[in-house]
């Protein structure tokens, strides 16, 4: 099956012209970032689920009162 999609991306990329391949490649990198982003979330959804950080929301409300301390003993 894998040999069988390879040679058919092969067979349809020989056919196209620059700009279509162009197009391709844009396109294929945007599902590539696409990946990577959705890994980092998911990597981070883990982390926060399971203690390692910190939710934006409890880091927010932590580095305030650190700020408000640090004012306070000036």
């Amino acid at each position: 099956m894998e040999n069988e999609v390879s040679d058919k991306v092969k067979t349809a990329i020989a056919t196209l012209n620059d700009e279509q391949l162009n197009k391709v490649l844009e396109f294929v990198e945007h599902l590539q970032q696409d990946s990577l982003m959705n890994k980092r979330a998911e990597v981070a959804e883990e982390a926060i689920k399971y203690g390692k950080v910190v939710s934006f929301n409890k880091f927010s409300r932590d580095f305030e009162a650190w700020k408000t301390k640090k004012a306070s003993t000036k």
